[in-house]
């Protein structure tokens, strides 16, 4: 029901009007000062100029319950000042002749041709345009946007016409979005291929992002797929083409970055490069150099050159602003580096024949064999570790030479292994 009768006016509901069509503030906040739910019992004493009244009874036995007392009947027929709407079905009402009131009122609207299937409401910016209601669907289809279902033509301040229908909220369209392709041409002092915008109307453009097939940068090289705002700067660019550089300590020659060329020499972390620098132990260290140099750093106060600043990439493996860096060619500087224990097989030659297979020990003695024993003739093979101490055989020797006593030469018979 609306709100009783101890309010007034005010400029939220009804403000001046504009061609003759009052502007009315139908936003939720203003809607919720203005109406007031309630019961028939909490209403009682009190009025409103236009009353809704939901009887919520549509039963086929005929059950009308509370709507059968005449003094609540009384109540709330009586709380309308100017307008009076019952929404309920007039079969169920008028269904048990014991009581009879229903009729009478029923008969009072019927021959004011006052009932009937639906009711009209009116739209607020277009007066003489009416849409009747019967079912809560027909509020969405014919009055969603609390309108009538007459498009709205209000132009937008893009030149399009607004997309809703006929809506009372929002007269200034403040809020409005416009869905429509933006279609703008960009000038020429912000983009110079005058590229489109590929947004929608109602999207803020930005930056041109259309992207440039192939960009001529100061370095010499090209660079691919750049968005047209960054295309527009090349001198602004990182380029990310991979060129050689030889390290100012460690002489390695790795790949960098284009636009790190001048700056990444004087970084030691910036060296790709296996170190391969012979270890106290003979193997040669086979961690990347930047990470021996970085043991170092943590360890020896840096006495590196200052590098410049890490420009910070745009959104695609081109694009981005680079920072100046350091001007000169790669000078040569000591190169203080401290490298991890060595990992590798020991791999050093043992008496028995076999090598070392545990990790490098440096310059320590290496463990005794633990492998079977290699020593065997023609009768037996010593089934022991090479580490303890073979039992000789004991069986006639089997080996005997053709010129043994005919000379004091070398005997010259081929062995097995080739040798004479």
């Amino acid at each position: 029901a609306g709100q009783g009768r101890q309010r007034e006016a005010s400029p939220e509901v009804v403000s001046e009007e504009k061609e003759g069509v009052p502007e009315v503030d139908i936003t939720e906040e203003a809607i919720r000062k203005r109406l007031r739910l309630a019961t028939i019992d909490n209403f009682q004493g009190e009025e409103s100029e236009v009353v809704i009244i939901s009887l919520v009874r549509s039963l086929r036995q005929g059950s009308i319950g509370f709507l059968k007392i005449p003094n609540r009947i009384n109540v709330l027929l009586s709380r309308a000042k100017h307008g009076m709407y019952l929404l309920g079905n007039s079969t169920s009402l008028t269904r048990d002749r014991r009581f009879p009131l229903w009729g009478q009122v029923l008969d009072i609207l019927e021959a004011s041709a006052r009932i009937g299937p639906s009711f009209k409401l009116q739209c607020v910016n277009h007066p003489r345009s009416f849409t009747s209601v019967a079912s809560p669907s027909d509020f969405e289809e014919r009055a969603g946007d609390g309108g009538c279902s007459l498009p709205c033509s209000y132009r937008l301040p893009c030149g399009h016409q607004c997309p809703r229908r006929c809506h009372p909220d929002d007269p200034e369209h403040v809020a409005s979005f416009c869905p429509r392709p933006c279609e703008r041409l960009r000038p020429e002092t912000e983009c110079a291929h005058m590229h489109p915008c590929p947004l929608l109307c109602g999207e803020d453009c930005g930056p041109c992002t259309t992207r440039i097939p192939s960009t001529s940068l100061p370095c010499g090289h090209e660079s691919r797929n750049l968005p047209c705002h960054v295309a527009r700067e090349p001198a602004q660019v990182q380029c990310r083409v991979l060129v050689e550089v030889t390290m100012a300590r460690c002489a390695h020659v790795t790949p960098v970055f284009c636009f790190q060329q001048l700056d990444a020499p004087h970084n030691p972390q910036a060296c790709k490069a296996v170190c391969a620098t012979e270890l106290p132990c003979g193997h040669r260290c086979k961690e990347l150099c930047r990470d021996c140099t970085a043991v170092a750093s943590e360890q020896t106060p840096s006495t590196d050159p200052p590098t410049s600043k890490p420009a910070v990439d745009g959104d695609s493996p081109a694009e981005g602003l680079v920072v100046a860096p350091a001007e000169g060619p790669p000078e040569l500087l000591p190169n203080p580096r401290q490298h991890p224990p060595c990992t590798q097989e020991c791999g050093r030659a043992l008496s028995c024949g076999h090598w070392c297979a545990d990790a490098c020990h440096g310059r320590s003695p290496c463990t005794p064999c633990d492998r079977p024993c290699l020593v065997q003739c023609a009768h037996s093979a010593c089934p022991q570790r090479c580490h303890a101490v073979c039992a000789p055989c004991i069986e006639p020797c089997a080996w005997a030479c053709a010129h043994e006593g005919a000379c004091q030469e070398p005997c010259g018979a081929v062995l097995a292994a080739g040798v004479q």
